[in-house]
């Protein structure tokens, strides 16, 4: 009898441990596959629980600290759509699940795998911009903040929802940490003394704009990040001769 009494009382502590299945793909799926999955900006892939246990022992350390997700806004300033900080309670479910040797669980109930469109992710654009010369990333060294400048070749006004944007390259967008794009309505880099079709260096220059007419609808790109579209019914325009950087 007591035999069997402690045979049912480890079960039932095992029942009641975290799993892959059951605990957290769900999170990782949320929170970590949109950058680690085949051809993402993560170095690693995290869609399968073999994946996922490999890495067991790192992700609970880099959640621990809160170095993954990568997510910069601090707590307690407002609410953000998309957001991905970890919870507390989700950052502890992911140590208590290495703790207890990483089990996988019952497979079945794994919900299905995020999946990830090799292509653009809008569908076919409307329009494809292409910088034009390559930049080549030194392969160490301090930050690089370099401008390419575009100058779309459209013979009316057009209107824009969205924009995607997509590093080349051997690598990918694993080297590149962010993108900004400003849209240079007054001409400003017309004048500066730099070469347009090769790019400049640096942060440090002005784009004149008309307080009225924003130079920017904040239409930036990091790894991980969904294009981003407008609402129905709004949109940006883009004239005839205008740059943009």
């Amino acid at each position: 009898m007591l035999a069997a009494l402690a045979a049912t009382a480890s079960a039932s502590t095992n029942s009641s441990s975290p799993t892959f299945a059951r605990d957290i793909a769900p999170v990782v799926y949320q929170n970590c596959t949109p950058c680690h999955h085949l051809g993402g900006a993560g170095p690693f892939s995290l869609l399968t629980y073999q994946d996922v246990k490999k890495h067991a022992p790192q992700i609970a350390d880099v959640t621990r600290r809160r170095y993954m997700p990568p997510w910069l806004p601090e707590p307690g300033y407002g609410v953000f759509q998309d957001e991905r900080r970890l919870s507390d309670a989700q950052i502890r479910l992911i140590a208590d699940w290495v703790r207890a040797g990483a089990p996988q669980g019952t497979a079945s109930e794994t919900p299905p795998r995020p999946s990830f469109p090799d292509g653009w992710q809008l569908g076919p654009p409307d329009l494809m911009l292409q910088a034009a010369r390559p930049f080549t990333m030194p392969a160490s060294g301090p930050d690089v903040f370099w401008n390419f400048v575009f100058s779309p070749n459209v013979k009316a006004r057009r209107y824009v929802r969205a924009i995607e944007i997509r590093p080349g390259g051997v690598s990918g967008s694993r080297n590149i940490h962010h993108a900004n794009v400003w849209i240079d309505r007054m001409g400003s880099v017309r004048r500066m003394n730099v070469n347009l079709d090769a790019g400049f260096p640096g942060m440090d220059f002005t784009i004149d704009r008309n307080p009225f007419d924003p130079d920017s609808h904040f239409l930036f790109w990091k790894p991980g990040t969904l294009p981003y579209s407008e609402p129905d019914g709004l949109a940006w325009r883009l004239d005839p001769g205008i740059c943009w950087c």
